[in-house]
């Protein structure tokens, strides 16, 4: 079984090639970098298909760098439609349309022992049982690659990234670009727009049907308490839900007081009445203005207190049907975009 070699090798002079450690300090300037000169660097190489053309040739650049044509490919090659391993359409029997271009720094990098550079040679075995070594080849990593921008007439990004797939799942067969790295900024002197559902036929040809929307995912999970995709709301319907909902509480606040002043007049009458009665006596009459106060209260707390009640009842419904039904006018979460 191959593995990877110790071996290190650096350009050091005109010489010959020698290791970097025992180079002369002029050697070591010429070839380490320094005012962006010359950097010998050990880097695997990309196993490039028969279909592909690399630039700026067939070994990428000197320091890992690479532009790659060639048809929709995100691993290697399989050997049949049964293959394990992510879907991809560039190996795929006759299979048209698949155009690739993919922009690649830092093959396999994810993978390098922290501190210590790749190997550029691994050794192997030949048909007669001698050990060699070979030119280190790697082929598409999603995963381990530093970083890329893919762009594919025709494949399946959220497979070969391992997204998980969200409200508007993983789309096969279609156009796609993908854009990953440790960090990624999008900047903008004046304005950045996202827009999601424009033209009328996708990629294919096909009408364009699909109401993907928005999602802003974080740690490529939606399962939990803490990650799970909800609708995001929108700003200025919160604002007025909110404002009606202030009125409303204003409004009921009056119905309170309102009740309060009903209950301290229907009280006050009711705390001047007092039973003084005798031995066996009978006891004094209710004062003259008990009963009209009652009658008063009942009456005002029919007409006014129910009126505002039910006018009350009724805007709560509203605002109810308004903000929160997902089939209101004024709906206060989008009904294309999420996050989490």
């Amino acid at each position: 079984m191959a593995h990877i070699s110790d071996t290190k090798h650096f350009q050091a002079d005109e010489k010959g090639r020698e290791d970097i450690a025992e180079a002369t300090p002029e050697s070591r300037a010429a070839i380490g970098g320094v005012g962006f000169g010359v950097l010998e660097e050990e880097i695997v190489r990309f196993n490039k298909m028969p279909c592909e053309t690399v630039l700026p040739s067939d070994e990428g650049s000197k320091n890992g760098a690479y532009l790659v044509f060639g048809r929709d490919r995100v691993t290697g090659a399989h050997p049949d439609a049964q293959s394990e391993g992510p879907k991809q359409y560039g190996d795929q029997y006759l299979h048209t349309g698949t155009a690739m271009i993919d922009l690649v720094v830092g093959r396999h990098a994810c993978l390098n022992e922290p501190g210590k550079p790749p190997t550029s040679q691994i050794e192997a075995t030949d048909e007669d049982g001698n050990a060699i070594l070979q030119t280190n080849r790697v082929d598409p990593s999603f995963t381990n690659d530093a970083a890329r921008i893919y762009i594919s007439q025709k494949t399946c990004l959220d497979e070969a990234l391992g997204l998980v797939g969200g409200r508007s799942g993983a789309p096969e067969g279609k156009s796609g670009i993908a854009l990953k790295a440790d960090g990624i900024r999008i900047v903008a002197r004046e304005g950045i727009k996202i827009i999601a559902d424009i033209d009328k036929n996708n990629s294919a040809g096909m009408p364009n049907t699909a109401k993907g929307g928005i999602e802003l995912i974080y740690g490529n999970t939606i399962s939990g308490p803490d990650y799970s995709l909800q609708p995001m709301v929108k700003g200025t319907n919160l604002i007025q839900a909110m404002n009606d909902m202030n009125d409303m509480i204003g409004s009921l606040s009056s119905m309170i007081a309102d009740l309060q002043v009903i209950l301290m007049e229907l009280v006050g009458d009711y705390s001047s009445h007092m039973h003084v009665g005798n031995m066996g006596a009978p006891s004094p009459g209710l004062p003259p203005t008990v009963i009209p106060a009652g009658i008063k209260a009942i009456i005002t707390m029919v007409t006014d207190f129910s009126t505002k009640s039910i006018a009350f009842q009724t805007s709560h419904a509203v605002w109810k049907t308004n903000y929160i039904m997902p089939l209101g006018g004024k709906y206060i979460c989008s009904k294309w975009n999420f996050a989490n």
